[in-house]
């Protein structure tokens, strides 16, 4: 039994070996291949993409009846769209 298995490793062996050495001639064709792909995603990320970039911003809000709209704010704080506030002014000028 430990022969049979023996000489199943050899013969996986050699037949790994024979393919490895098969395609082993062509490593120039595999290189330029490699070679001409890097380039090519080169020559597109740079020319081609679009850019994404991600934007974030904040808003202030005038509340001309300071703390009349607390209730809406503390539903709105519950589901953590923004943050709580009882005397908003304006910043902006």
């Amino acid at each position: 039994m430990f022969e049979l298995g023996n000489r199943l490793e050899k013969t996986e062996e050699r037949s790994l070996r024979k393919v490895l050495l098969k395609y082993l001639r062509y490593w120039p064709l595999f290189l330029l291949g490699v070679i001409f792909t890097l380039g090519m995603a080169f020559l597109y990320l740079r020319y081609m993409a679009i850019p994404q970039y991600r934007i974030t911003s904040t808003v202030l809000i005038k509340d001309k009846d300071k703390g009349s709209g607390v209730k809406e704010s503390e539903s709105l704080a519950d589901l953590g769209l923004v943050k709580p506030s009882r005397n908003v002014e304006d910043q902006m000028g």
